[in-house]
């Protein structure tokens, strides 16, 4: 699926949102697998997968939620301009 960047997100960013759709869907498969699985090497594997796509998706939540509170000052400046 190709994201299509318009430079004018404002904190609606469709690349972010595309990475953070890939990652939930990564943790759910994952969780899938984990949930039809029980040979233990094999789930403390697949744990450690789950893991690592929560934490990516908590960076990249944190770094929305980073560039909308960017935004949101750059947006209070300007109005001061006005």
């Amino acid at each position: 699926m190709e994201v299509q960047c318009i430079h004018s997100c404002r904190g609606l960013c469709s690349s972010l949102n595309m990475a953070e759709n890939r990652e939930l869907a990564a943790i759910k498969e994952y969780q899938s697998f984990l949930d039809q699985c029980n040979y233990p090497d094999v789930q403390v594997i697949l744990r450690e997968l789950i893991t690592h796509h929560q934490h990516t998706l908590s960076m990249l939540q944190g770094k929305r939620a980073e560039l909308t509170e960017k935004f949101n000052i750059l947006d209070n400046i300007n109005e001061t301009f006005d």
